[in-house]
């Protein structure tokens, strides 16, 4: 019982959340005319009688229970504004932009339940420690910053790009076959992007590794990652600034990898050493 009366009130507060002016207006209007009503019914349950009549009592009504319930309605509407910026940056990363590992997880998860083919992409700069290590932090941030500009590019309907965590990004492509995002992302991502030392300064170039995972039913968001995860090892043992796919292990047969070079996918039947 408690519980039903809680989820009604809630479906209340929700109701009472204004969705621009005159929708303010008329909840207001509409919640001083209902408290009207009940103080009328009230009267006459208690009394037995209407002491005033309905328009000097609709009047005293309006004046004293219009503010109150306008704000009300108010802090309603802030109290849900709030709570969807706190959600907004819950999610989003606060140097790039992108949305974070917790949003990036959340999408991927979706996609998996849907039943959606796809692929997932693990991104790492080449090297992007030594440019903190000797250029300073604001440096690598431009770096990030610059990486992130290139990402967003590939943004959509269909492809979801995220920071995971200090120069590592993610990229979830909803497509069966999406051959266009794998060369973007090898030929113009991992073959290097092009950021500033300094405000004005020399420009220079971060090559970046990737590894690619195919989306399926029967794995779960982690052992995809980590499946993406070994294909960007791989990439790095290549000598990084390409990208490696990660087929997913068929029952019976070897293991096996696609790189995708220059534009092209390659199968190779043995696994990567």
């Amino acid at each position: 019982m408690l519980q039903k009366l809680l989820s009604v009130m809630i479906s209340i507060a929700r109701w009472m959340m204004p969705k621009g002016r005159v929708d303010l207006m008329l909840k207001v209007t509409l919640m001083t005319v209902f408290i009207h009503l009940f103080s009328v019914s009230a009267e006459w349950f208690l009394i037995g009688q209407i002491a005033y009549p309905f328009w000097p009592r609709l009047m005293l009504t309006a004046i004293s229970a219009f503010p109150f319930v306008a704000m009300v309605v108010v802090s309603f509407h802030v109290a849900e504004k709030s709570r969807a910026k706190l959600r907004a940056l819950a999610d989003t990363d606060t140097l790039t932009s992108l949305p974070n590992r917790r949003a990036f997880i959340a999408a991927t998860t979706a996609a998996i339940d849907a039943g959606m083919p796809g692929f997932l992409a693990i991104l790492d700069g080449d090297c992007f420690k030594s440019i903190n290590d000797t250029l300073g932090h604001a440096t690598g941030d431009r770096a990030l910053l610059a990486i992130a500009a290139q990402l967003h590019r590939l943004q959509g309907p269909h492809v979801c790009v995220a920071r995971l965590g200090g120069d590592e990004f993610g990229i979830l492509v909803l497509a069966e076959n999406p051959v266009f995002q794998l060369d973007h992302i090898e030929s113009v991502i991992c073959a290097g992007v092009r950021f500033n030392i300094s405000e004005g300064g020399q420009d220079l170039v971060l090559r970046m590794s990737a590894g690619a995972a195919r989306l399926t039913a029967d794995q779960t968001v982690i052992r995809i990652m980590a499946e993406a995860d070994w294909a960007l090892y791989a990439a790095k043992k290549k000598g990084g600034a390409c990208l490696v796919y990660r087929k997913q292990q068929v029952p019976g047969a070897r293991q096996s990898a696609i790189f995708h070079e220059k534009g092209a996918l390659r199968s190779r039947s043995a696994p990567i050493t």
